[in-house]
């Protein structure tokens, strides 16, 4: 330190056994300097002080004269252009040898440039801070970025008991085409069923008051009338006669009869149909004018839905900041 500073200032502890000196100099830059004193047995008062050590401040740094600089260190920046004596971080190789003290300082950590005569520089990436790392190895490595471990809680509010109203708009006046697909030439089976054994009856129509020819050869009188008068006296060579007249029977008035049928026993008859061809019907829906259809929705009783939240994001975690330069003195 000079001969002459500006301030000293001497802090004794409890015991005045030990001490720390603190002397500046502001006349013509900025320096300070410490140092520390220990009584002990046999020490005099010229041993008991440590030397001076000059502190270091950015009051002192200055990378454009390389007053105090130290080749190698990041500074951020507020303006748009890294300042002099200093490189924007940037990830550009540079010479090997114009900035070899910050090559003999970080050598290719960040990369190896050519790989014979230039290096790269630090590149830091758009939106991302530096991080404190307590492994020298893995400095010059970028992190992944993460978050801690977290969930998420969703719900959703129970409605209570409820329905919803549904309303079908009015169609207007119309009505539906429909068609039957052809079902190719084809017939129906049939069938009757079995009713048992029966008989059928059944009747004669009138035929008026009416009597029966009834032929026969006696000689005698008929008493309801003959049909026809062939009577001839004598009989044939044969001894058949055959010239008497009809006798007819008695009038029974107009009437008809019954019959009945005999059983057939149970049974049933096979009924036939023709083949109609390959068709279709036609089918019309009747016009029912403008409507609409009421519905309902019954009651889900109180209940939650289910939520589920996606991710978002992007792939890195970038904080919210204010954006300025980061530079690396050389």
């Amino acid at each position: 330190m000079p001969s002459a500073f500006t301030n000293a200032i001497s802090l004794p502890t409890y015991d005045n056994a030990r001490g720390l000196a603190i002397a500046s100099d502001f006349s013509s830059a900025n320096r300070f300097w410490m140092r520390s004193r220990h009584d002990s047995a046999g020490t005099t008062a010229e041993t008991r002080w440590k030397p001076w050590a000059e502190l270091w401040t950015n009051v002192n740094f200055n990378p454009a004269t390389k007053a105090n600089r130290i080749p190698g260190q990041v500074i951020m920046f507020a303006g748009k252009n890294a300042p002099s004596g200093t490189l924007l971080c940037d990830g550009a190789a540079v010479s090997r040898t114009t900035y070899a003290e910050l090559f003999a300082a970080i050598g290719t950590l960040y990369g190896a440039g050519d790989g014979k005569t230039t290096f790269n520089l630090p590149a830091m990436l758009e939106g991302t801070v530096v991080t404190h790392t307590q492994k020298p190895e893995t400095v010059g490595t970028a992190t992944s970025g993460e978050v801690i471990r977290h969930a998420h809680g969703a719900s959703s509010a129970s409605a209570g008991t409820h329905s919803h109203t549904i309303t079908v708009a009015g169609g207007g006046a119309h009505s539906h085409g429909a068609s039957a697909a052809a079902a190719g030439d084809h017939a129906h089976n049939t069938w009757t069923d079995s009713q048992g054994h029966h008989a059928h009856t059944g009747g004669t129509s009138a035929s008026g008051d009416h009597q029966h020819i009834s032929p026969f050869g006696d000689q005698m009188p008929y008493p309801w009338g003959q049909h026809g008068n062939r009577d001839q006296v004598g009989t044939r060579a044969s001894g058949v006669d055959q010239d008497n007249s009809w006798p007819l029977t008695n009038p029974a008035g107009n009437h008809a009869h019954t019959f009945t049928t005999d059983g057939a026993g149970a049974h049933a008859h096979n009924i036939g149909m023709n083949n109609a061809g390959n068709h279709t019907h036609a089918i019309s829906v009747a016009q029912v004018g403008d409507h609409g259809h009421s519905a309902s929705a019954a009651d889900a009783g109180a209940h939650s839905h289910a939520v589920t939240v996606n991710n978002t994001g992007g792939d890195r975690n970038l904080p919210a900041g204010l954006r300025m330069i980061y530079c690396i003195t050389y």
